[in-house]
């Protein structure tokens, strides 16, 4: 019989977390099911809740830990399963519709928004970032929620974060200016496609210095590829840490995707950065 041994601990009045030593699983289930703090574990997580509820006696020392035999779990766990599943599934003209919108085949998001703000670049707008996507392989959509994450929607050059250290379509920092050696101040004053193209630069720039091709990178990673470079190389888990407490400038400067967007413990992890995109 397959047994689940899971560690519950409380946060909050709002939330709590599960982590779990899966016995007689082989290693890479057990990473599968090693935290229960996002919404697809939902059903899980009720299942463990209500076990608990009716079996306080099975606690094991520390009123923390409990073992589940598989079977109850089955239907929560097959649900789980099945998600991931059809996650996975792509349509077989995947490929084409990529395609398709890289050549501007496909309606562009936000780009009613750009037309408004600023009808007298849109046009050239439109033909840069189709050129910086069919350059990478990118989907231009991609690039646009990207943008609209990082501006609030508004794709205003000037938008600026609450503390005043980074504005613009890709939220520039002083750092990042200098990473493609260009003036802070430029970048600011620079018009909508002038900005794009130092946001191409500092793309191309970033995936040099980690080693990967922008065409390989998801929406996710594209995002961590501006906020914490280096956090594109965490594992794909919801719980995986893309920016350290330790590193306290970076935690700081971003802190508000873990209180604001994420599940306020502390830590910015994969599952913080999904549920800010998941706005957009």
């Amino acid at each position: 019989m397959e047994i689940y041994r899971f560690n519950c601990r409380t946060d909050d009045k709002t939330a709590w977390k599960c982590s779990a030593d899966i016995i007689n699983k082989s290693s890479d289930i057990k990473k599968e099911y090693k935290t229960f703090n996002t919404p697809e574990y939902t059903g899980l997580r009720d299942k463990i809740a209500e076990y608990i509820s009716k079996n306080q006696d099975k606690l094991l020392p520390g009123n923390n830990t409990v073992d589940i035999p598989a079977s109850i779990l089955g239907d929560a766990l097959q649900s789980k399963a099945k998600q991931d599943s059809n996650k996975n599934k792509q349509p077989l003209n995947t490929q084409a519709n990529k395609k398709a919108a890289i050549q501007g085949k496909h309606p562009i998001q936000y780009m009613g928004t750009v037309q408004k703000r600023y009808p007298e670049e849109a046009s050239e707008f439109t033909s840069e970032l189709l050129s910086f996507c069919n350059k990478h392989r990118i989907e231009p959509n991609t690039l646009m929620k990207l943008m609209a994450v990082e501006t609030g929607g508004k794709f205003d050059t000037t938008t600026q974060n609450e503390d005043g250290y980074a504005f613009g379509l890709i939220q520039f920092t002083r750092q990042a200016a200098n990473d493609i050696g260009v003036p802070w101040e430029t970048i600011k004053s620079a018009s909508l496609v002038e900005q794009f193209q130092y946001a191409e630069k500092y793309l191309e720039k970033q995936a040099r210095n980690q080693g990967v091709n922008l065409a390989d990178l998801n929406l996710e990673n594209l995002y961590l590829l501006i906020l914490y470079p280096k956090g594109i190389k965490s594992p794909p888990d919801a719980d995986a840490i893309v920016i350290p407490a330790t590193d306290v400038r970076s935690y700081n400067s971003n802190i508000s995707i873990n209180e604001k967007d994420g599940d306020n413990d502390g830590f910015i992890e994969r599952g913080d950065i999904r549920a800010r995109i998941a706005k957009w």
